[in-house]
């Protein structure tokens, strides 16, 4: 006989395969700026854990399960890179598994044996300390006969925005994540315009398309004082 079917367990098993009864090695929780390439593409996002088998990617990019990414590890002059495939894909990020070849150089990194880094090493405790921000993803359709052209974000404080404006140049991509994305970008609450331009192989940028949005990306005041007292 079947066992009954239960409702409850449904509810609180994920969608997603989350990997965790899968997990042969031990976590590290950290809190990393990390750049990646997806099919060509570099982006930038958040590593949350780690360990020499794989780790959980904070993203709002959509991925697909068996997707390959190449990550540069820190510090980022060293050069190397480890590659990985998406496990599981989940509301707020992607679970990665190493290729076996690179775990090695993983168990060195997140262990502290070679060249020590401090970003492997953030606890919990630390990342409390840093502010979590609130992604918002900023996408654009292609310049329409420009399949090789680059893409600059512009972007105002003071609601004129034109070429003479705060820009970053984004490369061939039609999607940034702010403010992780864009190193340069004022981390401010209020109004900003926000602009994207083609530019295409000779140089040449095409007309400014614009936007006006809210954006907060401050962190409040962190509590003080934590204590533990009897009853």
């Amino acid at each position: 006989l079947s066992r009954p079917f239960s409702l409850f367990e449904s509810i609180r098993k994920p969608s997603y395969d989350s990997g965790l009864e899968k997990r042969q090695f031990q976590r590290t929780d950290c809190f990393l700026g990390i750049s990646y390439a997806v099919k060509g593409r570099s982006f930038r996002d958040t590593l949350r854990n780690i360990s020499k088998g794989g780790g959980y990617l904070q993203t709002a990019r959509s991925f697909s399960v068996g997707e390959e990414i190449s990550l540069d590890l820190p510090p980022r002059n060293h050069g190397e890179k480890v590659v990985g495939n998406v496990v599981w894909v989940g509301p707020e990020g992607i679970g990665l598994k190493f290729r076996v070849p690179d775990r090695a150089l993983m168990q060195k990194r997140v262990s502290g044996q070679e060249n020590q880094n401090k970003e492997f090493t953030i606890t919990k405790k630390e990342t409390c300390q840093m502010g979590k921000i609130k992604q918002k993803k900023l996408r654009w359709e292609p310049a329409a006969g420009e399949e090789s052209a680059k893409y600059k974000l512009y972007w105002s404080e003071n609601g004129t925005l034109d070429y003479t404006s705060s820009f970053a140049e984004v490369g061939a991509v039609t999607q940034v994540i702010l403010p992780d994305d864009i190193p340069s970008f004022p981390r401010v609450a209020g109004n900003l315009e926000l602009g994207i331009a083609a530019v295409n192989q000779a140089g040449n940028e095409s007309d400014i398309t614009k936007i006006s949005a809210y954006l907060d990306f401050t962190v409040p005041e962190a509590p003080k004082s934590l204590v533990v007292e009897d009853l």
